[in-house]
């Protein structure tokens, strides 16, 4: 790609995304909104869960120290 191809290519983009959006129906946007909130939700849900069971099993499994004998 050189310099002189940009200029193409941002066309081209450009009227990729002009002939996109307006078949894009506001049904789409809002289960797109409701998807979004819905996987947010769920990944700090996850997020929580897994940091306690981690909690947990530390408190369970305390590394064992072994003291030399002399």
């Amino acid at each position: 790609m050189n310099l002189n191809d940009a200029p193409m290519m941002a066309g081209t983009a450009g009227g990729t995304l002009a002939s996109t959006i307006p078949n894009i129906g506001n049904e789409h946007i809002v289960i797109t909104c409701i998807l979004a909130v819905i996987g947010a939700t769920v990944s700090f849900v996850i997020t929580l869960v897994l940091k306690k069971i981690v909690a947990y099993i530390s408190r369970i499994k305390k590394p064992t120290i072994f003291k030399s004998r002399k």
